[in-house]
């Protein structure tokens, strides 16, 4: 959003293109962690050191 945001503001993109890109598209799943506590429960799966 920031990104389309920047663009309209800098005359990138007309205010059609950005209501249009700002529409709802496709549904996705967003974690957010915020604490170190928080991380401290992810753990990596499926990483090889080269």
């Amino acid at each position: 959003m920031a990104l389309l945001f920047r663009q309209f503001s800098d005359g990138l993109i007309s205010v059609e293109t950005l209501v249009n890109e700002m529409e709802f598209k496709k549904l996705t799943d967003q974690y957010s962690f915020h604490t170190e506590k928080a991380l401290s429960y992810l753990l990596k799966s499926g990483v090889e050191n080269i």
